[in-house]
């Protein structure tokens, strides 16, 4: 059964190469658990799914296992959300996670889905060859992806929208800046967070699609748009004197700065003082400091803090003298 399944995906010459003595081995070890159990490889993938997000401190004692199980069982879901953690991973980090115990099965799980079709596994093995610095095989992939017909019963549209995104930011990377914008903004049109944020990148605040995108990211919880939506509203308020626009951008920079986002936590900080709140102000300065990133500049914005005037530029950038 679990070999029908498996060339339903992948097709012969994909199956020839995915049945290696030890990888039989591995799955005759799984499919066991399976039948022992009566659960399938999917449901193996949406258990470590439910644990993940409520359990982290067991992601690599229980939901890593579980995810390499459904993978050596052939379910995508499984293969897409290993190697999509990998790739999402620090960059230190990503070699180590794509060499663990169990992930050559899991890629090449990975490129008998992508020869099948399968967008979201395309624009991964494409993100992994582009890393490889095989930019040309890289973006033949993404292409492909975006004209491939999908399962949106699976969820591998996401693929077709995240090709947009890798497209784009591989042409802004050649150079090409027109095919990148455009890329870019197909896959923010089709709802991709990080294609929207990325468009916003290569917009200036003036442009019609500026607020629309980044208001687009945000909401997805982009913690960047956020703080650029913030520092939009205050700009808009400092030049309309709008005191709605005010309390809009301290509303974003709240949300940004809760999640530990330096930046906004400073001029959250520095709106604060400028309505006579310093001590509350000076709450967001010490938890700014203790980001290494920003150490310096909120020591730098902390020794000024007593008798110092807070400014608004016409970015919308926030800072005290």
């Amino acid at each position: 059964m679990i070999r029908r399944q498996l060339a339903g995906l992948t097709g012969g010459k994909a199956l020839q190469t995915y049945f290696s003595p030890a990888s039989r081995a591995l799955r005759k070890q799984d499919a066991q658990i399976c039948t022992e159990y009566d659960i399938s490889p999917r449901e193996i993938t949406a258990l470590s799914e439910a644990i993940g997000p409520f359990n982290p401190d067991l992601q690599n004692t229980l939901v890593i296992p579980l995810l390499l199980a459904a993978s050596t069982l052939s379910d995508p879901q499984a293969t897409i959300a290993l190697v999509s953690r990998a790739l999402q991973a620090p960059r230190p980090q990503q070699a180590e996670m794509l060499t663990r115990p169990g992930m050559e099965l899991t890629l090449r799980h990975l490129s008998a889905l992508s020869r099948a079709g399968n967008p979201a596994s395309m624009v991964l093995l494409g993100r992994i060859l582009e890393k490889e610095g095989k930019g040309p095989q890289a973006l033949k992939l993404f292409q492909e992806a975006t004209e491939t017909e999908w399962d949106k019963d699976l969820g591998f549209e996401s693929g077709v929208a995240s090709a947009w995104l890798s497209i784009g930011q591989l042409k802004l990377k050649l150079n090409d800046r027109a095919g990148g914008e455009a890329a870019l903004k197909k896959g923010a049109d089709l709802n991709d967070p990080n294609a929207a944020f990325y468009y916003t990148l290569t917009l200036p605040p003036e442009h019609k699609d500026y607020h629309t995108y980044t208001m687009k990211a945000a909401v997805s919880g982009i913690v960047k748009a956020q703080h650029n939506l913030g520092m939009f509203y205050l700009q808009q308020a400092s030049a309309k004197n709008n005191s709605v626009f005010r309390r809009m951008a301290m509303e974003w920079f709240i949300l940004a700065a809760t999640r530990e986002f330096a930046p906004s936590q400073l001029s959250l900080a520095l709106m604060l003082k400028d309505e006579g709140k310093g001590s509350e102000g000076l709450v967001w300065v010490d938890k700014a400091e203790r980001n290494q990133a920003f150490a310096a500049e909120a020591a730098r914005v902390k020794a000024r803090w007593k008798g110092g005037r807070v400014h608004i530029g016409d970015s919308g950038k926030i800072t005290i003298t």
